[in-house]
């Protein structure tokens, strides 16, 4: 079965923040250091901010990643439901709806 155009760009989009929460996890470390050495200035706070601002994207896109929903079942694309609702993803890496099973990308 075909996707249709609406289920393309909702894949688009799940593509998107799929790779800014990839991207986050992997140049925090070095964002962090980066902001840090390049304040000079004496005080807490270039130790606070910069650090503080790339959990808070990690954070928010991890979000977004989670409560994404499948274009084709309408349920988390990502995550497993639990008794008390999403329980968070179950593999990072995956590349298919847990539930009814849609490729994020065409297969060639």
């Amino acid at each position: 079965m075909k996707p249709t155009e609406a289920q393309i760009k909702a894949l688009q989009r799940i593509i998107l923040w799929r790779r800014i929460h990839w991207l986050s996890f992997v140049l925090s470390l070095p964002a962090v250091l980066i902001l840090t050495g390049a304040f000079q200035k004496p005080g807490w706070w270039p130790y606070v901010i910069p650090p503080a601002l790339t959990i808070g994207v990690y954070a928010f896109s991890w979000y977004r990643v989670n409560r994404v929903r499948c274009p084709r079942c309408g349920d988390f694309f990502f995550a497993q439901r639990g008794p008390f609702g999403p329980m968070g993803t179950n593999f990072p890496l995956q590349r298919r709806c847990r539930h009814c099973g849609m490729a994020i990308r065409r297969s060639n």
